[in-house]
């Protein structure tokens, strides 16, 4: 760890979103794997609730369970790097956004910039963006390079956690407040730095 002296005091200086995007895949994938190891050994049971769903539905599942499963008033995290928004949209249930809004769900987003900077504002929406498809100089970047273009979707919110692949259309919800505490976490610490 780099520590900078400033003034009297050690200070860690603001580290750039590359530097911690590895970690956070880390913590994602041993996430999801020891979720898939405790439901394969019959343990899952005593620690939380799985739901696997297949085919477009999924989507329209999932974002149903988000409303569902909150309070009026509460707070929902979205990571988002999908790569057709009106793809997405359509896949939405019909009166999601009205059924959303009655509760006053508030939401806060990361979203890689192509799709983020399509949606329209809101007051309840708080959007920031992570990876991009130019450098700083705005020139093109490969693909490998692009850093949050995989066209998924997690969703955190009350005690649960939601994972979308929109590549093949599955959809995992996991009830765990332990665990979606925990998400909540990384991706509060993560938004303040971008």
């Amino acid at each position: 760890m780099d520590l900078v002296l400033e003034g009297t005091k050690l200070v860690i200086p603001r580290r750039s979103i590359k530097d911690f995007l590895p970690l956070i895949i880390i913590f994602s994938i041993i996430f999801v794997l020891t979720a898939i190891l405790l439901w394969r050994l019959g343990r899952w049971d005593t620690m939380a609730a799985m739901r696997y769903f297949e085919g477009p539905s999924s989507v329209t599942a999932i974002f149903n369970d988000v409303v569902e499963h909150s309070k009026r008033g509460d707070i929902f995290y979205r990571y988002t790097s999908e790569k057709n928004l009106d793809d997405v949209n359509r896949l939405l249930p019909a009166d999601y956004r009205k059924r959303r809004d009655a509760k006053r769900l508030e939401r806060l987003v990361i979203s890689n910039p192509e799709s983020g900077s399509r949606k329209r504002s809101r007051l309840e929406r708080f959007i920031k963006f992570l990876g991009s498809s130019t450098d700083a100089d705005h020139r093109p970047v490969s693909a490998e390079k692009e850093l949050f273009h995989q066209n998924a979707i997690q969703l955190i919110y009350g005690d649960r956690i939601a994972l979308i692949d929109l590549n093949t259309h599955i959809g995992l919800i996991i009830e765990n407040k332990t665990l979606a505490e925990f998400q909540k976490t990384i991706f509060r610490a993560l938004y303040k730095r971008l």
